[in-house]
């Protein structure tokens, strides 16, 4: 069987404004362009997982149903923009933990999981710590998130 192609993606300050332990679906916010540049690179084959820390579970600062709610709404509204999120791996630690990035466990899980092509596959995020979850699960292209207007002025020739 062929391996897949994946784009991993961080959530906070990569597709949705980070609001410190958001547990409010009213509160997610779009970055610009972030439709319509995934949608190129879904056309080209990378399949779209969201890999995430999320430490406010931990914390007690957000409960399992108001992050599934959350998550429920970003699947659902991608997918009205013709977008699918295979899955979510979520890591809820707070402190260093192989499913934590910058430990490569989430991305790794995903690639047993859906027998996924790490060298040719990318990851986005907005901190250092997304990069190098990237680079020590074997990606060889991870891009970091600077301003909010990423995807509007990434060149998507470089997915």
């Amino acid at each position: 069987m062929a391996k897949l192609k994946a784009l991993f993606l961080d959530r906070d300050d990569t597709i949705i404004k980070n609001i410190p332990y958001m547990n409010k679906v009213e509160d997610i916010e779009y970055l610009p362009g972030v439709f319509e540049a995934l949608r190129v690179v879904q056309d080209k084959g990378y399949r779209i997982f969201i890999v995430t820390n999320q430490s406010g579970l931990s914390r007690g600062l957000i409960s399992f149903k108001e992050l599934e709610a959350i998550h429920k709404k970003i699947r659902d509204d991608f997918s009205l923009k013709g977008l699918k999120i295979c899955k979510y791996y979520i890591s809820p630690y707070i402190h260093k933990h192989p499913r934590r990035k910058p430990g490569p466990e989430l991305l790794l899980e995903a690639e047993r999981d859906f027998n996924i092509d790490l060298k040719n596959s990318i990851m986005v995020g907005d901190g250092d710590r997304d990069v190098d979850a990237g680079y020590n699960a074997g990606l060889t292209n991870c891009f970091k998130v600077k301003n909010p207007n990423f995807w509007k002025e990434v060149d998507l020739d470089l997915f």
